[in-house]
Parts: structure tokens; sequence; C-alpha cells
């Protein structure tokens, strides 16, 4: 049976990206730390911002326009 396709407004889809993305950043960090290598910090600060976006997404806007950054405190 094949998977229905299930419909969504733009902003349900740019959520489940967010959530596909973080899964995506977690496993790579991951991977590297198996690796015993050293993670690059960019993967921890594209982490948390996406976290910060998915939990905070008005407050996220909002800091984008007004060119902060407070996922990095």
């Amino acid at each position: 049976m094949a998977k229905r396709k299930i419909a969504m407004n733009a902003s349900e889809q740019e959520r489940y990206d967010d959530y596909k993305t973080i899964r995506v950043v977690r496993s790579t960090i991951r991977k590297i730390r198996k690796e015993k290598k050293t993670v690059p910090n960019f993967l921890f600060d594209q982490l948390n911002e996406f976290k910060y976006k998915v939990k905070y997404p008005s407050l996220y806007r909002r800091a984008l326009a007004g060119r902060e950054e407070p996922w990095k405190r």
C-alpha cells in the first residue's frame, strides 16, 4: 500500500523540514564523534539555530529582521 501524501501549508512544511534538518545535523555530529574526530563548531551553531527556530518561530523571525543571533548566547 502506497504512503498517502499529507497536504501541508507552507509553515507546516517549513517546520517539518526544520525537524528533518535537526535530525541530519545530529546524525552528522554523532558520525564525526564516532570516528573520534573533532566536530566543527558551525555544526553546533546550526543545530542551536534550528532548535531555536522550531521552538520560537516568531522570535526567530524578529531576530533575523534585527540581524541578531540570540541562539548563540
